[in-house]
């Protein structure tokens, strides 16, 4: 639910100080493939797939497994992924 922060750097960055170096960090989020789309429930944008790519990666997270869920009934060009990463 990364979409649903409004700081999302800050809060990626906080995960990232308080956890152990050997701890892991698993995201289940929605992502849109290229168009911004409202998720219903909470009225916030879901990310772009890149998006999410680039805050991962500018909080000091090495993305350890990515996988697709639900890509074969994308719903409004949005889908599921499930993120398993670590510390850089």
């Amino acid at each position: 639910s990364i979409h649903e922060f409004t700081d999302k750097e800050l809060m990626l960055t906080e995960i990232n100080r308080i956890m152990r170096d050997t701890g892991y960090l698993y995201l289940f989020e929605n992502v849109c493939l290229d168009t911004i789309v409202k998720d219903e429930n909470c009225g916030f944008d879901y990310l772009k797939e890149s998006e999410l790519d680039r805050l991962i990666d500018e909080a000091n997270f090495n993305i350890l497994k990515d996988t697709f869920f639900n890509k074969e009934t994308e719903k409004d060009n949005c889908y599921t992924k499930f993120f398993i990463c670590r510390k850089k």
